[in-house]
């Protein structure tokens, strides 16, 4: 049973004042919508603005980004399409806190404020991604969203566990896709085409969407094709081979209106990926020092995902309830890895097949204008389908090992959480906002591997709380202040998980505890002519899990033989331990300034310190100081554009004992770089937009702290969208 610390104890007894309170007022007053106290002086901001934008991620309810009390960023389609991305991965570069290192092309790792990985939840229209078999360090789930039918990314920075649940440590990543949204006429068509390419792999993109409704269906569907080549990296370090891979990917969304203030929605999305290679795992590899790999086969194949979503939403309700929204989702992630070591016979094959049904229900309550709850619940159930096959090359016979999969086939877990939120307005210009979670999570799984052997049923539950500020100066100012508290609950790559890795092999681990964090959060945003968000944060983690040597069938590595003697090439085991107390604390800032209506200014900086308190050493994956910076032209008719920016990164080589295992890793740390970019865009008429853009401009050699591939050297970017 999880234990309270009597710091988090105060945090929920100042909850429980706020939140109960409103149910003593009587509700006379007339009611209002949830953004009436958007502030007014921010609806006059100039387009330039970035506090300006709508987001619903932070609160469960649609705000300003100026008015939330919590650290946000906006990627909007425009943003997408002028930067001529073409993975999700490679749109969040640039972003604030955000950090991005990749063990090959065909992944794309988020790391926030110095949390890895798994530690930040990632929703696709609110129904997570995250699910119980994500592992630690470099994971390549968020490049399984299609960027293409992205309508925003919104970025929620710190502990985001109150309203979202477990894994919400570093931060809340919300993928919005497109949906219809003008029912003025009987029916309507619109048609986009879109192509990008990109020189420094050869990649290609092709996409197709049409939107519009027939009376109140509306629609909105497409699809899209990409092919990568193998990477060129900067200087004279050349082709990294093999980083190729495709991808093929397909979306549907039906909306249908049946009062202007009700709707019912279905979507469904696929995405296809085959035969990407993990690149450090290959002989000839240009790792940190020049070495090689030890495989002649290491292919992710296949990484494909599907999600299924049904939603019903209804903004005039009556009596307690003003608002409500619901959704039943069923999402697969299906996971395959193909590996054949140098001079082996045997070509292993791993599949690991989740299946998510999830169900959510979210309520808004309006009591009078001052006051304002949303609460509701949540449940997802994993179960999980792993399977193991050899096949020796020779002979041509195929083995069944599932006694050697990753987890454990047929197990599953299962998640509930009820949370509740209330926003007071104490005056005109100071707004408390408090909230609570209650979690549950139950794990069953039937160990094949003695000595863990039989079933393993375990169960965690905890209570989380947030208390946050937020105190407007003259309109213009938003001083934030927020105490919140975030977890991640032990998951199945934690528990049962049985992995060969860089290090060792990854066996099974019992006794395990939620990993917990209590985060301090300070920050100014101030819109306007010259705009900013600034943030200083501290978060204390405690019973972090973490990776270390461990004990297999009472010895300390694999004796495959079992001679009792650890004979070249066994492996050292390794396994999860709940470590004690760790402390991250940093500081992210991101301004820009008009310097007209066709001139603007704009760059972002962000620093990590990560502290292992019990080790007494760094902690893992913390990344450089880092930022950009950017200077913008827009004509008067928006017909013509040109940015220049640039992006840098100082020197890490604060490494912790996991880093220096790594073979990812450069021994005497990895060095700081700088490259500069240039675009240029405009729209011949008013069905077409070109860009151009040259990044990495001085073709720099560079590598992304944390990543098992180097980064694309000089690279010429085109892109063309077509819509009529």
């Amino acid at each position: 049973m999880f234990k309270m610390p009597e710091q988090q104890k105060v945090i929920l007894f100042v909850f429980m004042i706020t939140v109960f309170n409103p149910f003593f007022l009587k509700c006379q007053e007339q009611k209002i919508f949830s953004d009436a106290y958007i502030s007014s002086e921010t609806q006059k901001s100039s387009i330039y603005v970035e506090l300006s934008k709508r987001v619903i991620t932070p609160s469960r309810a649609e705000e300003y980004i100026f008015d939330t009390n919590r650290s946000v960023s906006v990627i909007d389609k425009k943003t997408l399409a002028e930067s001529n991305s073409i993975t999700l991965p490679d749109s969040l570069l640039n972003q604030p806190g955000i950090w991005i290192p990749r063990t090959t092309q065909g992944h794309g790792t988020l790391n926030v404020r110095g949390f890895m990985g798994r530690e930040n939840l990632v929703l696709i229209d609110g129904v997570r991604l995250n699910n119980s078999t994500f592992r630690s360090g470099n994971i390549q789930y968020l490049n399984t969203i299609d960027a293409f039918q992205i309508e925003n990314v919104e970025i929620v920075r710190g502990p985001g566990s109150v309203l979202y649940g477990s894994d919400a440590l570093g931060g809340v990543i919300n993928v919005i896709t497109g949906e219809p949204d003008d029912f003025s006429a009987p029916s309507s068509l619109k048609t986009e085409i879109t192509s990008k390419y990109r020189s420094a792999d050869n990649g290609m993109a092709y996409g197709i969407g049409m939107s519009g409704n027939l009376s109140r269906l509306g629609y909105n569907l497409g699809g899209t094709y990409k092919k990568f080549g193998d990477i060129r990296a900067g200087g004279d370090i050349g082709e990294e081979s093999p980083t190729d891979y495709n991808e093929a990917s397909g979306y549907m969304k039906l909306l249908y209106g049946i009062t202007s203030s009700q709707k019912i929605s279905l979507s469904y999305q696929q995405i296809i990926q085959n035969n990407i290679p993990r690149y450090d795992k290959y002989v000839g590899s240009k790792q940190w020092p020049v070495t090689s790999g030890n495989y002649e086969k290491y292919l992710f194949d296949p990484q494909n995902r599907y999600l299924l979503i049904l939603g019903y939403e209804n903004n005039d309700m009556r009596y307690f309830v003003d608002s409500v929204k619901t959704n039943l989702s069923f999402h697969r992630q299906k996971e395959g890895i193909k590996s054949r070591k140098s001079g082996s016979t045997k070509l292993n094959e791993n599949s690991d097949l989740t299946d998510t049904l999830g169900a959510s229900l979210q309520l808004t309550s309006i009591l009078n204008n001052k006051n304002i709850l949303t609460y509701g619940t949540e449940y997802y159930s994993d179960e999980v389908d792993s399977k193991m096959t050899t096949t020796n090359l020779v002979t041509g016979v195929k083995t069944n090992a599932s006694s050697q999969s990753t987890f454990p086939d047929g197990s599953q877990y299962d998640s509930l959480g009820v949370y509740l939120q209330h926003r007071m307005e104490l005056n005109d210009c100071l707004a408390v906002i408090a909230g609570g979670r209650y979690a549950r999570f139950n794990i069953e799984s039937v160990l094949r591997n003695p000595p863990l052997s039989g079933d393993l049923k375990e169960t965690f539950d905890l209570l989380t709380g947030s208390l946050g500020l937020s105190y407007k100066y003259k309109e213009k100012w938003n001083l934030i202040a927020n105490i919140s508290q975030g977890f991640r609950a032990p998951n199945l790559t934690d528990t049962v998980v049985l992995q060969t890795t860089n290090q060792g092999v990854d066996v099974p681990s019992e006794g395990l505890e939620p990993e917990k964090s209590v985060n301090y959060e300070i920050g100014i945003k101030k819109t306007g002519r010259f705009s900013g968000s600034y943030t200083y944060y501290i978060s204390d983690l405690d019973d972090l899990i973490e990776r270390k040597k461990g004990l297999y069938s009472g010895k300390n590595y694999i004796d495959s033989n079992n001679n009792n003697i650890k004979d070249a090439g066994e492996a050292d085991v390794y396994q999860k331990f709940n470590i004690g107390k760790a402390m991250i604390q940093g500081f992210e800032m991101e301004s820009s300034y008009s310097l007209n209506t066709s001139w603007l200014i704009s760059g972002n900086l962000s620093w990590v310190f990560g502290e292992n308190n019990t080790d007494n050493e760094p902690l893992s994956y913390i990344p450089p100081m880092n930022g950009s910076l950017s200077l913008k032209w827009t004509n008067e008719s928006n017909k013509y554009w040109a940015e220049c920016s640039s992006l840098f990164a100082g020197r890490q080589d604060r490494y912790s004992t996991r880093d220096k295992a790594d073979p990812r890793m450069c021994p005497s740390g990895t060095p700081g770089w700088g490259i500069g970019n240039i675009y240029f865009g405009f729209s011949p008429d008013k069905y077409t937009k070109i860009s151009i853009g040259v990044e990495n401009l001085f073709d720099h050699p560079y590598r992304i702290h944390g990543s098992g591939v180097d980064a694309p050297g000089r690279n010429i970017t085109a892109g063309i969208v077509v819509g009529f």
